[in-house]
């Protein structure tokens, strides 16, 4: 068994050694724009999200919570970060 594995390890390593990275030089290419460049470029994103929590209001509760909770959602159940609605729009980053 040891006879087997033993070879298939080494090979293993040194098909791992010979790997090249590639990654780019960041020092290098700060400032490497031509001189007409603009100064400032418009550039952005935005992310729009949708959240939608399909859930039903509180029923059945009796005693002291009956009449302030019963009709009403539970905090987990409602969208942040005002928790007064199940579902919303909202663009997380602009």
């Amino acid at each position: 068994m040891k006879s087997k594995l033993a070879p298939s390890l080494i090979m293993l390593a040194i098909s791992g050694l010979s790997q090249t990275a590639e990654a780019a030089n960041w020092v290098d290419l700060t400032a490497s724009e031509p001189a007409n460049a603009p100064i400032f470029k418009a550039w952005g994103f935005i992310q729009p999200t949708y959240t939608h929590i399909d859930a039903d209001p509180l029923s059945g509760m009796g005693g002291a919570a009956a009449s302030s909770a019963n009709g009403k959602y539970q905090i987990q159940n409602q969208v942040g970060p005002a928790f007064e609605n199940t579902d919303r729009f909202q663009l997380m980053r602009a």
